[in-house]
């Protein structure tokens, strides 16, 4: 595995593993904040994608934001990738030696972030991450647990486009994918104000207090990117304590 962001960029840019790097414009490896909870995985960039080196800025990338944003979920705030990073000639799918060349691109990204939940956007994101034996028709808005990171299978959005009645369907998954945030958020936030109250009330000696609140700190590293202050807070306080 690539273990910087800066290795995986030039690892990304400079790569030739495979015959998609033939016609591409731009290697399209990310968007979006690299500290986020939940991550987003397609099938690969399209033509608006290989022009501008940034996924989901078509058509189908529009209509996520729109989805995005309507279920309360701010796509800066997520982290986007794709299966493979060049652009399949007419936007077929990815076939199977495109992907695995791709492979240790995409699970370095996801070592690198560390995301609590990723949403599988279509069938090739689903089968490529969690097996062949999955559909996405089937499998879509159900989560699926798997080395401490919960999935979530939609449609991809491109689907959509295609196929109008989906869209409930895609709205009712993330409506889902957003509860979920809503209760990390909910327990960084709970974490936040009991350390905030022990810190204020000043119980116990200053070894105790530093031991506690270091083994609270170990347990709530769901809390990183914007759900961050208890973390921040925390050093501060054991930073002050330990002076």
């Amino acid at each position: 595995m690539i273990n910087s962001w800066e290795k995986l960029e030039l690892a990304c840019k400079n790569c030739n593993k495979c015959k998609l790097c033939q016609g591409r414009h731009n290697v399209v490896i990310e968007d979006g904040n690299r500290s986020a909870q939940v991550m987003f995985i397609g099938e690969g960039p399209g033509a608006d994608e290989d022009m501008t080196g940034i996924p989901f800025v078509g058509k189908a990338g529009k209509l996520m934001n729109m989805a995005l944003a309507g279920v309360g979920i701010k796509r800066q705030e997520v982290y986007i990738a794709n299966v493979v990073k060049c652009r399949p000639p007419n936007n077929r799918n990815p076939e199977k030696d495109e992907a695995e060349a791709c492979q240790e691109y995409l699970q370095s990204q996801i070592n690198l972030v560390k995301p609590k939940i990723i949403v599988l956007l279509g069938s090739v994101a689903l089968k490529n991450m969690l097996g062949e034996e999955y559909g996405i028709t089937r499998a879509r808005g159900k989560w699926i647990e798997k080395a401490g990171i919960r999935y979530m299978p939609t449609f991809h959005p491109a689907a959509l486009l295609r196929d109008e009645n989906k869209k409930i369907d895609f709205w009712k998954d993330l409506k889902i994918v957003k509860e979920e945030i809503d209760k990390l958020w909910f327990m960084c936030e709970m974490h936040y104000k009991l350390i905030i109250h022990f810190d204020d009330v000043g119980t116990g000696s200053k070894p105790v207090r530093i031991k506690t609140y270091i083994y609270i700190l170990k347990n709530i590293e769901k809390c990183r990117g914007d759900f961050n202050r208890p973390q921040i807070k925390l050093k501060i306080i054991i930073n002050n304590l330990v002076q």
